[in-house]
């Protein structure tokens, strides 16, 4: 079982990290805090709403970057017009837009962190961004249209609108279907919206198959591989990404306290989303006046181990693994720092 060794409060969200050192921002003073080996060494004087870490770099919303020694070396001179996006690490890039409410146009911006300088600016992709994908901005809004925009040639490539395509019925009512995420698979983009996920070419938007639930919406997707593992409530589901085949669509089950009298009781919730991490899922849910972690098989849906979260009385944010440790952010700023063991109870 794992052991709590330390609670840090005011944390306004989970950590990053680089290595040996950790660093939070203060919910309160909106700074940030660097330890190294759990012990606080340096914190920012200016006021930060965003904190990434790419290799040696701290990458605050400010457009401002510290050194692991919590060194500025780098600060934009009109950085209170740029507006933070996305950290693009796979490219060390990091995306910024401005905002002219006159015009009311959104202009994006593509900043190298190695060279510390913006390669290439004013990008209008008329929708907002999302993700890069190569030399595209991937892009949706919330009524469902998704587009590809080539920021080298400034071009949009294509435009699609899916919600009447993932529209769906609850007991609501009918809902014409809204984007929740998008991803990247290959050449692919995966898309997340309605009561489907779809599989779209990058190049043109075609769509290359679409897979379809009645009983739930999903809302995030997991990619492992070529398996992308759903899960929404207590629904748990695995599609095969490169046909949209659908491997596995169950009801995860709690491992403890079950109700032979009231079964549906004895579902696992998985409240907000899930954690990958060497090989299985986390997540967090409460039963009774109890809240747990639950460590899920990916293959099967099989809730296999759990610990109660002893002291935790709110909500909690999936968790977060860095080397031996993981990372529990409760609702009330509470970050709870575990010591990793091999097993949970079963």
């Amino acid at each position: 079982m794992d052991k709590e060794i330390l609670k840090i409060t005011d944390v306004l969200r989970l950590p990053v990290f680089s290595d040996d050192l950790m660093f939070i921002l203060s919910k309160k003073n909106r700074n940030i805090l660097a330890h190294h080996n759990l012990k606080e060494v340096w914190v920012t004087n200016e006021k930060d709403y965003n904190c990434n870490v790419f290799i040696d770099n701290i990458i605050t919303a400010n457009l401002k970057i510290y050194d692991l020694k919590g060194d500025t070396i780098y600060k934009h001179d009109d950085y209170g017009n740029y507006h933070f996006v996305l950290l693009d690490s796979a490219n060390g890039l990091s995306i910024w837009k401005t905002i002219d409410e006159e015009k009311e146009t959104v202009l994006y911006h593509i900043f190298d962190i190695k060279k510390k300088t913006f390669i290439k600016k004013y990008i209008d992709s008329k929708i907002p961004l999302f993700f890069i994908c190569q030399d595209c901005f991937v892009c949706r809004n919330s009524i469902a249209e998704v587009s590809v925009f080539n920021f080298k040639i400034q071009k949009q490539l294509w435009q699609k609108d899916l919600s009447e395509i993932t529209s769906y019925t609850d007991w609501d009512g009918e809902h014409k279907g809204e984007i929740y995420n998008v991803y990247s698979y290959k050449n692919r983009i995966i898309v997340v919206a309605g009561n489907s996920v779809l599989s779209l070419e990058k190049d043109n938007g075609v769509i290359e198959w679409q897979t379809t639930y009645d009983d739930f919406q999903p809302h995030t997707l997991h990619i492992v591989e070529n398996i992308g593992y759903l899960c929404r409530g207590a629904y748990y589901s695995l599609i095969n990404l490169n046909t949209g085949e659908k491997l596995l669509e169950i009801k995860l089950l709690r491992p403890f306290n079950l109700s032979l009298k009231y079964k549906n009781s004895n579902v696992a919730m998985v409240r907000s989303d899930m954690t990958y991490h060497e090989g299985y899922f986390y997540f967090t849910d409460k039963s009774e006046e109890h809240r747990y972690l639950g460590k899920i098989e990916p293959q099967t849906g099989i809730v296999e181990e759990y610990q109660i979260l002893e002291g935790i009385t709110s909500s909690i944010h999936p968790p977060k693994f860095h080397k031996d440790k993981m990372f529990l952010l409760d609702s009330e700023s509470n970050l709870h720092i575990y010591q990793k063991d091999k097993t949970l109870e079963s």
